[in-house]
């Protein structure tokens, strides 16, 4: 009688024990998924923002690529109709001018990769 009595308070004895642990593992497991979860929301948050900045430095280069590009054929209009000097800076121009739309293409396939 006593032994199964001993026997019975053993076993909630273990039962309980086996549902504190548990418990104890799940809290575990809990914390260290939100831990996860947030350390995912910053690496998200973290590449939306080198994004935005690959990008705006990108539209920048454009732009000032079209401004200069915009500048030298305006140069180039000018010197129109001038001596061998003029041709000579109008062919330095055109050069450079012709690399200015390669970078252009290259920066925007770039962008589009």
């Amino acid at each position: 009688m006593e032994a199964e009595r001993r026997d019975k308070e053993l076993r909630k004895l273990r039962l309980k024990y086996e549902i504190m642990a548990r418990h104890e593992v799940n809290v575990r497991m809990s914390e260290i998924n939100s831990f996860l979860e947030q350390r995912a929301r910053d690496q998200v948050e973290s590449e939306k923002k080198r994004d935005l900045v690959t990008e705006s430095i990108q539209k920048d280069l454009a732009d000032r690529l079209q401004q200069s590009r915009e500048e030298l054929l305006a140069i180039k209009q000018q010197m129109k109709g001038g001596g061998k000097t003029n041709r000579f800076r109008c062919q330095l121009i055109n050069r450079v001018l012709l690399f200015f739309r390669y970078r252009e293409r290259h920066l925007w396939s770039s962008e589009a990769a």
